[in-house]
């Protein structure tokens, strides 16, 4: 089960999202992160994989979530830098440790279920994170955006 704090800083990350507050966003990447990803790439990562999920599905317009559902694995550390046969390592920064090491959980970013109905679309992306404790705050020490499942 997810611990309810991890669950907190998950909604307040995918809150900022939602509000378009990417500057917001940008303050809960860990310190390495933020040095290396703007608060404008945030945003042009997210816009990229909503609109390639718009063509896709051959929808025309502007989108953006507007609601998401939080989850996590229980994987640790060792297992997400480990080589998998169906994909290359995780470029992990080595800042990420195990003893800072807290959850890999996802934020899937999602339609309204209006929207759902209206589009034919459940889901525009997964946003996988690693939280990490730094300094005692919750902090996205690594993240990767994959299609929805």
């Amino acid at each position: 089960m997810l611990d309810p704090a991890y669950r907190e800083f998950a909604q307040t990350f995918a809150t900022r999202i939602i509000e378009s507050d990417f500057i917001g966003a940008h303050q809960l990447l860990a310190p390495w992160l933020r040095q290396t990803v703007t608060a404008a790439t945030i945003r042009e990562v997210i816009q990229k994989q909503v609109q390639e999920v718009a063509e896709a599905n051959e929808l025309e317009g502007e989108f953006h979530p507007s609601h998401f559902e939080i989850d996590s694995n229980s994987c640790k550390l060792d297992d997400l830098k480990g080589e998998m046969s169906y994909r290359e390592p995780r470029p992990i920064p080595n800042e990420v440790t195990a003893e800072n090491f807290r959850q890999w959980m996802v934020i899937q970013f999602q339609p309204t279920a209006q929207e759902q109905n209206e589009l034919g679309i459940d889901a525009w992306l997964d946003w996988w994170m690693i939280l990490v404790e730094v300094e005692g705050e919750y902090r996205i020490g690594f993240f990767e955006i994959e299609d929805p499942d």
